[in-house]
């Protein structure tokens, strides 16, 4: 209760707009099966990518390789959403692919190797401007804050 108090709270003082909802504006079309075994190998492959450029193992080159993938892998997930369908999986897989872009970019911002996360271009720990928690905020951009 105590994190997800906070969490409404961050959101709150993010200053977004908030957008109302009527689920009466246009029922959703469910995902055809071929469309959702789509989604399902787009999954796989963003916990490929994920693996494979974001691992424990890290550097800048396989960060942005990832990032590419992942932008990749989104653009694919949003088309199936702008034609207006939807399913369960759909909005996990976008879900999934909202929190790599969260990791691949705060990664690629701390240039240091912390805790199992080893960047093989930036070998040594630097508590002075990193012992601070991750920020992407809304424009983008990762910030290190104290909390």
């Amino acid at each position: 209760l105590l994190f997800g108090a906070r969490a409404a709270q961050a959101m709150l003082a993010d200053g977004l707009p908030l957008e109302s909802f009527d689920a009466r504006d246009g029922a959703a079309e469910p995902l055809a099966e071929n469309e959702e075994s789509q989604v399902d190998t787009l999954i796989a492959q963003l916990q490929a990518e994920m693996w494979t450029n974001a691992g424990l193992l890290r550097e800048e080159s396989t960060l942005r390789k990832g990032i590419a993938a992942q932008a990749a892998i989104e653009a694919q997930l949003d088309e199936l959403a702008r034609e207006g369908k939807t399913s369960r999986r759909l909005a996990e897989a976008q879900s999934l692919s909202s929190v790599a872009h969260a990791i691949l970019q705060s990664a690629l911002a701390r240039t240091e190797s912390r805790g199992a996360h080893y960047r093989n271009d930036y070998p040594a720990r630097d508590d002075m401007n990193f012992q601070r928690h991750s920020v992407l905020g809304a424009d983008g951009r990762v910030g290190f804050e104290e909390w």
